[in-house]
């Protein structure tokens, strides 16, 4: 595959203000993500600590197959509001078991004014919900349409209601 040619003057001063400014910004994301990673706050993390209990994020590490990925989806969720965690849920795609999977946790460390918060919470279940439908019904339809080239019945009758899982 033949290389691009490269036009950047990295030693241009507009080059620098960019790098620098993006630098900033990264920055200033990586807090806000050290923010979420660290639960709903220390005094929560230790309570749920004390119970014995793995937190949300720990709990999907321990799924996951060992060194591999998991893409999470909205860890700012609640981004702007006066709450640090995601909206409460953690969501993300990861492998397990050598299946790549949905993973939905709730966050156990948030106070309970957010849980409260239906347009805070509630609309990342729906987008996560939305993926794993959608995933869902394609392997589905899969899985049927093998069925019906072996000339066996479909596995699974496909409803006029939303697909709520196998």
């Amino acid at each position: 595959m033949p290389v691009l040619p490269d036009r950047v003057n990295e030693a241009s001063e507009a080059f620098q203000a960019n790098r620098a400014a993006l630098l900033a910004q990264l920055a200033k994301h990586d807090e806000q993500l050290a923010i979420v990673n660290a639960g709903g706050g220390p005094q929560y993390v230790q309570r749920h600590r004390a119970r014995g209990k793995l937190l949300a994020r720990e709990r999907i590490e321990a799924m996951l197959d060992q060194d591999s990925p998991f893409l999470e989806l909205s860890p700012l969720a609640a981004w702007g509001t006066s709450y640090p965690v995601g909206a409460s849920l953690i969501t993300g795609i990861g492998v397990c078991e050598g299946v790549e999977c949905m993973f939905i946790a709730n966050e156990p460390t948030v106070p309970d004014e957010l849980k409260a918060m239906q347009n805070v919470v509630l609309l990342p279940h729906i987008g996560s919900a939305s993926v794993v439908t959608r995933n869902a019904m394609d392997q589905l339809v899969v899985d049927n349409l093998k069925a019906w080239f072996a000339g066996k019945a479909p596995l699974t009758p496909v409803a006029e209601t939303p697909f709520k899982g196998r």
